[in-house]
């Protein structure tokens, strides 16, 4: 895939080999271990930040904007992984959506702990509970949870190997002459590729009720895939000065990349905080 993916430069094989070969799918024992070194491949997301920071220019000399296909890279790594009509594919979750600067990790945490109580008595409508979070402190495992519980390491196991190999089959129906189509050039960065597997998990382990903790803004943010119709609620929390190479300088700039995850019906209910009691600063989430 072109741009950002491009832009990139993951070299698999030297990151996996020493720069001799291809990656050995097959070979690469089913463990959690083994889970882990496939995500080792993968492009960090200072990686990504560091292309921002310093972006290469056009024939124009501005420079690219790799946020304007930030989306739409993200709708194409979901149809690879088997999920082409995201709204009908994503209609099974309901989904509280979480942006912000300061405080969206405990807010999804606190939700995620009502959300699990109220399934004790209420379990038909909420249903099993997934939730999406990052960074992660000790392990991996921590940015899925499902019913209020990091994943196990049996599920993260066999489902990372799942999503690289239906990424590596569907890289392989693309370009036929790609003599290493399990490589990770074949993959989405890291925190695009644990999106991917957030949504597959929960669509396979049946969960209904989904708390997304978006990464980095809003806008472009991988998690901004989400249909209005899979939206119940949306919340920014406060907002401060963060990746000022990717949303912006200014806290107006950054409530305009937050804000954007409120891309729900009118009627859906949306919360923020109160934003320093700026209006210059409430007047995009506003706009949105």
């Amino acid at each position: 895939m072109a741009s950002l993916s491009a832009g990139l430069h993951h070299d698999q094989g030297k990151k996996d080999k020493g720069g001799a070969g291809y990656l050995n799918f097959a070979a690469i024992p089913r463990t959690y271990d083994g889970a882990l070194r496939l995500l080792s491949l993968l492009p960090t997301n200072r990686d990504v930040t560091a292309l921002f920071e310093t972006p290469p220019t056009g024939k124009d000399g501005a420079p690219f904007d790799f946020n304007s296909l930030a989306i739409p890279e993200v709708v194409a790594w979901m149809a690879r992984a088997g999920y082409s009509d995201i709204p009908k594919d994503l209609a099974p979750l309901k989904c509280i959506h979480i942006a912000g600067t300061k405080g969206k990790g405990s807010v999804s945490a606190f939700t995620t702990a009502i959300l699990v109580e109220a399934a004790k008595t209420n379990g038909t409508t909420v249903g099993r509970i997934g939730t999406y979070l990052s960074p992660h402190v000790v392990s991996v495992r921590e940015r899925i949870w499902l019913d209020g519980k990091p994943i196990s390491r049996d599920l993260f196991t066999k489902y990372v190997f799942d999503m690289w190999a239906r990424l590596s089959e569907a890289a392989a129906a693309a370009d036929p002459s790609d003599p290493d189509p399990y490589g990770a050039h074949t993959k989405p960065f890291y925190f695009r590729f644990l999106t991917l597997l957030a949504f597959y998990v929960f669509l396979q382990q049946g969960v209904r009720s989904a708390v997304i903790e978006c990464g980095i803004g809003g806008e472009y943010d991988a998690t901004n895939i989400l249909p209005a119709s899979s939206i119940t609620a949306a919340v920014v929390t406060r907002l401060g000065i963060d990746h000022v190479a990717m949303l912006g300088r200014t806290l107006e700039e950054i409530a305009w990349h937050k804000a954007a995850i409120k891309q729900c019906r009118p009627e859906r209910a949306k919360w923020t905080e109160k934003l320093l009691s700026r209006c210059s600063v409430q007047e995009p989430q506003r706009k949105k």
